[in-house]
């Protein structure tokens, strides 16, 4: 597997899914504008704690495993077992923790308590959430990319096509609740496209608990944890001052630039999730650690400063075309956003090194840092700046982030 292989099967994933991603902004902006936008962001911060702990954040840890284990079948069916016993107990455990919660996550997040059955539908729906993400892992580790890309094809297009339908119909609540039905889909092709791959038995995954697996699988649980609830709480607290500051309009219009970044650069971080994570855990001398870095590096560096310079000149096209009138104060956003995603995927590319070689204490307390540095500054940011300022912040903060990158990773750079 080769960084050019995966970028093929990836791109093909990717820009569907970003085509998918721009026509559902589209609909977003049409059906429940800006104010719709910030609830529905609202919704999906609020819920992905439950979606990370639901197969226990072991996912890149699985990944991991499964690659460094490539040529011992059996030490990966030992890392397929926990992995799916681990998911399984934490999904039910999480479906119900939610369900229990409805009502105060509807109040907090919502603003509206009747709409708590969208957290029971998240609920009774989130072990099949959760056994589609442990499976996508899987085929990532045991480096089944072709499979994998057809799979997140098949899932772009049908959520674009629950989410027009349920929007359609219901508005902001079916907008918040068609991605479970198509999960529902989706297991059911993970299983077929698994079950013509296997090597194994399906009756040779029964449960295990591995004491020293589960610990090395759970030190990325406390990686990934946080990398996907501390961010996202970042965002609640920026969104928060945003909307008691200048309401629910410009935090919906500061949400939808954050919105366009994710969609345009998910193609990169997708070669570098897919790639980059199970290379560099295959290797161990810190010289090729260096040589696969700088060569990643010089492939995906100038891709993403010339996505960010496309986007840029096509500011009022994205507006006009993907979005409505409604969001034409966005534009005055873009400048400091995208200079700011371009040190983002810099700094989140080498700080790939650290998840491979599994320095947990090191990535939790260089991000810890990192992003109170970024709530601090943003805040301070918009209090000088106005909305503007929730984008300098962003900028400012995934600079330092770069360099702290760069000066923890020298011993394999210089």
């Amino acid at each position: 597997m080769n960084i050019f292989k995966v970028s093929f099967f990836s791109g093909i994933s990717q820009a569907t899914s970003i085509l998918v991603g721009l026509v559902a902004v589209k609909i977003l902006a049409v059906q429940i504008g800006p104010e719709g936008v910030a609830l529905q962001s609202q919704y999906l911060n609020s819920i992905v704690f439950f979606y990370i702990l639901s197969t226990g954040a072991i996912n890149s840890g699985t990944i991991k495993y499964l690659s460094e284990f490539f040529a011992d079948k059996e030490k990966q069916l030992r890392v397929l077992r926990a992995s799916f016993t681990i998911s399984i107990v934490c999904s039910v455990v999480l479906g119900l923790i939610a369900i229990a919660l409805s009502n105060t996550l509807a109040t907090k997040a919502l603003l509206d308590p009747s709409l708590q059955s969208v957290y029971w539908l998240y609920g009774i729906f989130l072990p099949i959430t959760a056994l589609n993400f442990i499976l996508s892992s899987v085929l990532n580790g045991l480096r089944e990319i072709k499979y994998l890309t057809i799979i997140n094809v098949i899932t772009s297009v049908l959520n674009l096509v629950f989410l027009i339908l349920f929007a359609n119909s219901l508005k902001l609540y079916g907008i918040l609740i068609y991605a479970n039905f198509t999960s529902l889909i989706i297991l059911v092709v993970h299983l077929v496209i698994v079950n013509k791959y296997r090597w194994f038995k399906f009756s040779d995954l029964k449960p295990l608990i591995d004491r020293d697996l589960t610990l090395k699988l759970f030190g990325f649980s406390l990686m990934a944890i946080f990398a996907a609830c501390v961010g996202p709480m970042a965002q609640i607290i920026i969104r928060d001052r945003l909307i008691d500051d200048y309401g629910l309009i410009k935090a919906g219009e500061w949400q939808t630039v954050m919105r366009i970044s994710d969609f345009y650069l998910s193609f990169v971080t997708g070669v570098l999730s897919i790639y980059l994570l199970p290379k560099l855990s295959s290797l161990s001398e810190n010289r090729q650690i260096k040589a696969e870095l700088l060569r990643t590096a010089k492939l995906v560096m100038p891709t993403v400063v010339l996505f960010t310079f496309i986007i840029w000149l096509s500011r009022d096209l994205i507006i006009q075309l993907l979005l409505t009138e409604k969001f034409r104060g966005i534009k005055e956003l873009f400048n400091f956003q995208l200079l700011g995603d371009v040190f983002k995927i810099a700094g989140w590319g080498l700080s790939m090194v650290l998840w491979a070689k599994a320095q947990t204490k090191l990535y939790l307390i260089v991000d810890s840092i990192s992003l109170a540095f970024y709530v601090v500054v943003t805040l301070l940011c918009i209090s000088y700046f106005d909305t503007i300022g929730a984008t300098i912040g962003f900028c400012i903060s995934y600079f330092i982030y770069f360099i702290t990158m760069l000066i923890i990773n020298k011993k394999y750079l210089f």
